[in-house]
């Protein structure tokens, strides 16, 4: 997975993602974890989403 999807995010985007999926956390829970507000969670994971869902695109698109 490309480096560029996490950037602008300090690397929070990514580890949101990761407490997500990985270690099958709520946002409420990974705002406790992080101490961070729930909307920043949500902002986080939100980008990096569509940070992912933009490199499947490019992917799925015949050259």
């Amino acid at each position: 997975m490309s480096s560029t999807v996490f950037e602008g995010g300090g690397g929070c985007r990514k580890e949101v993602l990761r407490m997500a999926y990985c270690d099958d956390m709520t946002q409420a829970e990974i705002a406790l974890a992080l101490e961070s507000p729930l909307g920043t969670v949500k902002s986080r994971t939100a980008r990096a989403q569509r940070g992912i869902a933009d490199l499947l695109r490019h992917v799925a698109e015949p050259a």
